[in-house]
Formats: C-alpha cells, structure tokens, sequence
C-alpha cells in the first residue's frame, strides 16, 4: 500500500484518533461532532460464556495485536489495533447506536 500512499487523497479518517499515515487529516468527529464514530470489529461470546474461557478469549485476543504481524499491519497500514473490555465496548455500541438513529432522523 505504501508505494500509493503519494496518489491518495484523503479527506477525513473514519476513525476514533487521525491515522498515523496522515497526520493532517482529520478525523469525521472532527468535521462534525455529532458523527463522533469510528469503524471498528468486534470479537464477542454468546451471552452465558464462562468468565474463565472469556479471559482465555481476552488473553489470546491482547497477544494476537500485540504480535509481529500485528505491530507490521499497523505500521504499513496504519490501522489502529486496539482492546475494550466488554463494558468499554458495551458503551461504544450504545454511543454509535445513538449516533446512528440521529442520522436517520
């Protein structure tokens, strides 16, 4: 990706923080506060899931974006690679649900 980067023009970052890669763009919360929203993925349990196998989930999931390979997609990326623990997330998902039916308002 980065032998385009020069060719890209990059009018907002659909992401919590800028991107790294682009340092002067801002990111669309900036534009307009009322669409604070980022993309982002989520690893979830079904509802009932032990606590113990869900720390097991947790821990592999923290190794795995800490990883080589990981470190290496956000420095040729970009991409921020980050972990909320399920009341975090849980916030996040309200947030952008309110944020959402505004829009559709």
């Amino acid at each position: 990706m980065s032998d385009c980067l020069p060719q890209l023009q990059v009018l907002a970052a659909v992401t919590a923080e800028r991107l790294p890669l682009f340092p002067d763009v801002p990111t669309v919360g900036e534009l307009a506060p009322e669409l604070n929203i980022a993309l982002w993925n989520g690893l979830f349990v079904p509802k009932g899931t032990p606590q113990d196998v869900i720390a097991k989930i947790e821990a592999a999931a923290l190794a795995g974006i800490k990883s080589g390979d990981a470190l290496g997609y956000v420095d040729a990326l970009g991409a921020p690679l980050y972990w909320q623990d399920s009341a975090a997330a849980a916030a996040q998902i309200k947030a952008d649900k309110q944020t959402m039916q505004g829009l559709s308002q």
